[in-house]
């Protein structure tokens, strides 16, 4: 596997096991709770996280992913989000359910979904460029910030 790939897998798994670490013991409750200064509950940044996740895939792939990316936070898009990309969602999924278990396996399930297109298909994607909706450029520092908790979490 490609060095690049590696560490990317590496980074990711470490903040994904830091938020499932975080999230694993909590209640319906605790989870939906928003700590001061932080702008999201843990409980809605596993579901961001998968999001994205699922999001990356259906721009790699073109493929309709399982995933209603409207109640993800992804931001509106004059004329709808579905409109913009080169994929499909699903806007009847709901997500994983209010327990711990639930949200942690749906973010299992999103990221080991991408990570195997990413390693299965390095070849094929390692050599595009890829562009978001409306020319949208990477998110910063400060937007990853906004998403971290006291546990040094980012996804």
């Amino acid at each position: 596997m490609e060095e690049r790939l590696e560490r990317f897998i590496w980074h990711v798994e470490r903040s994904n096991n830091n938020l499932i670490t975080t999230a694993q013991d909590l209640s319906e409750e605790q989870l939906a709770w928003t700590p001061p200064l932080i702008n999201n509950s843990i409980g809605w940044q596993l579901r961001h996280c998968a999001g994205e996740y699922w999001y990356s895939l259906g721009h790699l792939t073109g493929d309709r992913i399982p995933v209603n990316l409207n109640a993800f936070g992804f931001p509106p898009v004059e004329g709808g989000l579905q409109t913009k990309l080169k994929f499909e969602f699903d806007l009847e999924e709901t997500g994983p359910g209010p327990s711990a278990e639930s949200h942690i396996n749906y973010l299992n399930h999103a990221w080991e979904t991408l990570k195997t297109f990413l390693v299965d298909k390095y070849d094929i994607w390692a050599t595009k460029t890829y562009t978001r909706p409306g020319g949208a450029k990477s998110v910063s520092y400060t937007h990853l910030r906004a998403h971290e908790t006291e546990a040094d979490l980012v996804c």
